[in-house]
Parts: structure tokens; C-alpha cells; sequence
């Protein structure tokens, strides 16, 4: 959702997908700088995403199950990333004289 939001306050575009790579996507196509580091960490959350929002994707696993501590760990550590840049860009646009 934050990447959404940068892309609102970049375009008025309100993407229809929650899938990470294709936000960044977005975001690199308006002319937004976005760091490898956020850009990979997009696209390792996207694992994540698919498993919470749809737990039949997972043919039947339990995803409860799927992500242990520490991989929880560095999912919550990469969406602070992405939020702190996502967040930079919305104050950012913010700032900027109309």
C-alpha cells in the first residue's frame, strides 16, 4: 500500500495490483529513482502476499506454517524500507509548490 501511495502522489495512478515488482515498475517508468535494495525487497515480499490474501494458492498448506520467525523478521525489516522510500516520495510531492 505504500507503494501505491507514492504512485498516487507521483501520477493520480491507482494501480490495480499488489504485486511489489510491478509497482517499482511503475514508479522507475514516472522517472522515481528507486534503490536495488528497494526494488529487491518489493519483490521478495511478494511471496508473502500470495499466501496471506489467498491461502488457496498455497494448494492446501496452512501458511501459518510457511514463515518461520526469522523470515518474519526480514519481511517486517524490508516493508519498513519500502515504507520509509514510499514515504519519502509522498513528502516529497507534498513539498513541492503546486
Amino acid at each position: 500500500m505504500a507503494l501505491k501511495a507514492a504512485l498516487i502522489a507521483v501520477a493520480d495512478d491507482h494501480p490495480r495490483t499488489h504485486v511489489g515488482e510491478h509497482l517499482i515498475r511503475e514508479l522507475i517508468g514516472l522517472g522515481e529513482m528507486v534503490p536495488k535494495e528497494i526494488a529487491d525487497a518489493a519483490d521478495r515480499l511478494d511471496i508473502y502476499y500470495m499466501g496471506s490474501r489467498y491461502p488457496d494458492a498455497l494448494g492446501g498448506a496452512d501458511p501459518r506454517r510457511m514463515v518461520g520467525e526469522s523470515d518474519a523478521i526480514v519481511a517486517i525489516e524490508r516493508a519498513r524500507a519500502i515504507v520509509t522510500f514510499a514515504s519519502s516520495i509522498v513528502e516529497r510531492i507534498a513539498a513541492e509548490p503546486t
